[in-house]
C-alpha cells in the first residue's frame, strides 16, 4: 500500500487528529504497557504525523498496545 495512503488510513481509523498532539507524554505516562513497548504512546502519534510508518508497523510494541 501507497505509504501516504496507509498514513491516511491510519490517522482516519484512530478517529484522532495528530496533528493536534503535543507530546505531552501523558498518554504514555498512563499506558499499562509502557514498560513492554519500544514506542510509547505519544511516539506512535508521532510517527504517524510524519511518516514513519513502515518503522511503526515493525516494531513489537504497535502489538502490544491496548
Amino acid at each position: 500500500m501507497d505509504k501516504q495512503l496507509l498514513q491516511e488510513e491510519l490517522i482516519a481509523r484512530s478517529g484522532t487528529q495528530v496533528a493536534k498532539c503535543m507530546k505531552c507524554g501523558k498518554c504514555s505516562g498512563a499506558c499499562p504497557a509502557y514498560d513492554e513497548m519500544d514506542y510509547h504512546p505519544h511516539q506512535f502519534v508521532d510517527m504517524v504525523e510524519t511518516g514513519r510508518i513502515e518503522e511503526l508497523m515493525a516494531s513489537r510494541g504497535i502489538y502490544r498496545c491496548l
